[in-house]
């Protein structure tokens, strides 16, 4: 006759210690999808205080308008000279989207319309999208980025298009 000298399992305690890990488990899964949202419609901040090189003068038509993700703005070129316009909404700082079928700027998380010169067209947003200061050194471009230097606005006046001349 063989004796079983294996310890008693207590089926409460397994099955308490399997619902503990289940329900750890569960509450990991939308923690970590809520962060990937909101970093997703945040995003990270642009670096402060830096110039981004967008290329030359004479790279640029009139009615162009480049993303420069990593400043998180939008380089246009206007009858006047250049434009850098923030990516982030005024509203709710989500990122706009250029849609250069209609030439509006789009937010992706409140809907807020914008015109290619950042006024609005369409809110929640009551304010045009914010500006970059712009220089040139020898033809290139510079963007002065960074969520300090972000220039608001209450309307779009020439003086806010770098000039070429």
């Amino acid at each position: 006759m063989a004796v079983n000298n294996a310890p008693e399992v207590d089926p409460i305690r397994r099955n308490l210690f399997r619902l503990m890990f289940v329900g750890v488990a569960a509450g990991l899964v939308p923690a970590t999808a809520t962060v990937a949202g909101i970093k997703f419609l945040w995003g990270p901040k642009s670096p402060e205080g830096v110039e981004i090189r967008a290329g030359n003068v004479n790279d640029y038509e009139v009615g162009d308008v480049r993303l420069f993700g990593a400043g998180e703005f939008y380089l246009i070129r206007v009858d006047e000279g250049f434009l850098a316009i923030n990516q982030r909404s005024t509203h709710m700082r989500c990122k706009v989207v250029w849609k250069a079928s209609s030439r509006e700027f789009v937010s992706s998380c409140d809907g807020s319309i914008f015109d290619d010169k950042g006024e609005v067209i369409r809110g929640p947003a009551s304010r045009p999208l914010g500006t970059h200061r712009i220089r040139a050194d020898g033809g290139e471009l510079l963007v002065l980025v960074g969520d300090e230097n972000v220039l608001k606005r209450d309307e779009f006046k020439r003086e806010q298009v770098y000039s070429l001349g």
